[in-house]
């Protein structure tokens, strides 16, 4: 009987080790809608009211579960986190391998963080339900929080337009150049 016993303990023991890991976060349809608009090759051409050209391009797209954090011991490492990323290169700039993030979205149990940057100017959210409060009708407008800061170059993005379909639209500098998507067959005021 007390070989039974050590055998549940040893058991119940192990479940606890190795349980955490099985407790995943999964996203919703609302938060995957930022990951949604582009895939891996995607090209995104802008066009400036003065004529000139932006082209980046989508060159990675990543939705997992972080091996991380699968600690019983650590009392924050009770899941995994589940990652979405969105990696681009612009024309106009020099990378290391892989690129730089265009989006990036983190769950956890209590929370989804949420990030969009684009050439220099990153939007960042606590949590992607604060972003829905910007939205109107398919369109969320993000505006730098460094508005008429001193350090901000004229050529860096103040207003950012996001279409949930169609993902970065339009964007307008600090100067004022309004730079529209031209490649899609989404219709850009």
């Amino acid at each position: 009987m007390k070989a039974h016993i050590r055998y549940f303990i040893l058991i119940l023991g192990i479940a606890f080790l190795t349980g955490c890991c099985l407790q995943k976060t999964h996203f919703t349809a609302e938060e995957m809608q930022w990951l949604n608009p582009y895939e891996e090759g995607d090209t995104l051409i802008f066009q400036s009211a003065k004529g000139e050209v932006d082209t980046s391009w989508i060159v990675q797209k990543t939705i997992y579960h972080s091996r991380a954090g699968c600690n019983p011991i650590n009392a924050h490492g009770t899941h995994q986190y589940h990652t979405g990323r969105i990696y681009y290169q612009n024309s106009t700039e020099k990378y290391s391998s892989g690129g730089r993030s265009l989006i990036s979205i983190m769950k956890t149990r209590k929370r989804t963080g949420f990030s969009v940057s684009y050439i220099g100017t990153t939007y960042s959210f606590y949590d992607v339900s604060e972003v829905w409060d910007i939205k109107s009708d398919s369109i969320y407008i993000f505006q730098a929080r460094y508005y008429n800061h001193p350090n901000a170059r004229s050529d860096q993005i103040d207003y950012l337009h996001w279409h949930e379909n169609h993902g970065i639209i339009k964007y307008i500098t600090h100067a004022g150049v309004e730079w529209k998507r031209i490649n899609m067959d989404y219709e850009v005021e």
